[in-house]
């Protein structure tokens, strides 16, 4: 099953993708549905007549380098032993856009980073069920902008582990004020259910500016799959329905060892990225002076 939500008649609705049209199920979005499963109501409307939007508004916890060039490896048993367990960040919702809707980039440029995020329908503590804990899988655009890193560093005396000595370092931060620009954060186009999505490995991922790649790959680049991720992170917090858990880039084509100085160029375009199984997201950008 396929569920989306879109603007429809100046009003929110949600339901499920059935070929070309949605059907609708009930106003709001898919916190809606999680809290009251609905069946179709026979409405259809056809998607390229309506705006899609993101499947539900929430912050979404982001994986980061979660994949060998993320962290400049080329062998993944090094990198998983260098990374040790997931690392997370946070993307705020007024990132959060639908597809077709405008990126507004900052000047300076952006880099985009496909990815597969899970929404949870049940809370989660411990061990989870992959079948009955998750409501599905979408296609997320973690999209950062590099030249907005010295906004998130600083300097600060730490004791330097090899020597013993505290010395002044730069330390580059969490990565907050260069991930949580308005709209950087694309989603969709709709949610796909774990019986259809199927295994999380062997799903190709790819972004495209302008006709051109620019991430190229599959979910077995991943170190961390869905489910390690998902239970690392119910060991250490609980996981409540209509979280968002986006799960981790692939690397870019060409760049540097250093994958974080990869940026797309400062001009206006088509982004697309995609996941199969699921779909592709695709949004224009413009740049914007902050």
């Amino acid at each position: 099953m396929r569920l989306a939500a879109a603007i429809y008649n100046g009003r929110r609705v949600f339901g499920e993708v059935r070929g070309d049209y949605l059907y609708i199920i009930g106003e709001g979005d898919l916190r809606s549905y999680i809290e009251s499963v609905g069946e179709p109501k026979g409405e259809a409307i056809r998607i390229s007549e309506i705006q899609l939007k993101p499947p539900l508004i929430n912050y979404v916890i982001c994986v980061v380098v979660n994949s060998p060039k993320m962290l400049g490896h080329e062998d993944p048993i090094e990198a998983r032993r260098d990374l040790r367990h997931p690392r997370f960040t946070i993307k705020t919702p007024n990132t959060l856009i639908g597809c077709g809707e405008d990126i507004r980039a900052p000047r300076g440029g952006i880099r985009p980073e496909v990815e597969i995020a899970l929404i949870t329908k049940r809370k989660i503590r411990g061990v989870p069920d992959m079948e009955r804990d998750i409501l599905g899988y979408t296609v997320f655009n973690d999209i950062t902008a590099p030249a907005l890193a010295s906004d998130d560093a600083y300097y600060a005396y730490r004791r330097d582990p090899a020597t013993g000595e505290i010395r002044r370092e730069y330390i580059r931060g969490a990565p907050f004020i260069r991930k949580n620009i308005d709209t950087l954060g694309p989603i969709g186009p709709w949610v796909v259910t774990p019986d259809e999505f199927g295994d999380f490995r062997g799903k190709e991922m790819y972004s495209i500016f302008d006709g051109e790649y620019v991430q190229k790959g599959s979910s077995d680049e991943l170190i961390f799959d869905n489910r390690e991720v998902l239970s690392y992170l119910s060991r250490i917090m609980t996981i409540e329905p209509g979280t968002i858990v986006s799960l981790g880039s692939i690397g870019y084509l060409g760049g540097s060892r250093d994958q974080s100085e990869y940026k797309l160029p400062e001009r206006e375009g088509l982004l697309e990225v995609g996941v199969k199984g699921i779909g592709r997201l695709s949004n224009r950008v413009t740049i914007i002076d902050l």
